[in-house]
């Protein structure tokens, strides 16, 4: 599963803990680690900066009542959409 230009990581609602305690999770703080460097004002398609995937990823792969839930806002601000909730 990866982080794509549109700011979106399409991660199966099945597929949450394999994601979030394996290495993909961890490629992708990379990834943005060399983004946000390299491009410190970078946004995605949808708005999100580096900084919006973080909080994204952290709240989708923490072990509370936020797993599995995306987080989507509009319009400048950002969609925050890993997709990690049951559809």
């Amino acid at each position: 599963y990866r982080l794509n230009e549109s700011g979106n990581i399409n991660v199966p609602p099945g597929a949450t803990d394999l994601f979030c305690n394996g290495l993909c999770f961890k490629e992708t703080h990379v990834m943005l680690d060399c983004v946000e460097k390299l491009l410190s004002n970078f946004n995605f398609y949808n708005k999100a900066t580096v900084k919006d995937i973080r909080k994204a990823l952290n709240s989708g792969c923490s072990y509370t009542s936020q797993r599995r839930m995306a987080t989507g806002v509009g319009d400048g601000e950002a969609y925050l959409t890993p997709h990690l909730i049951p559809q």
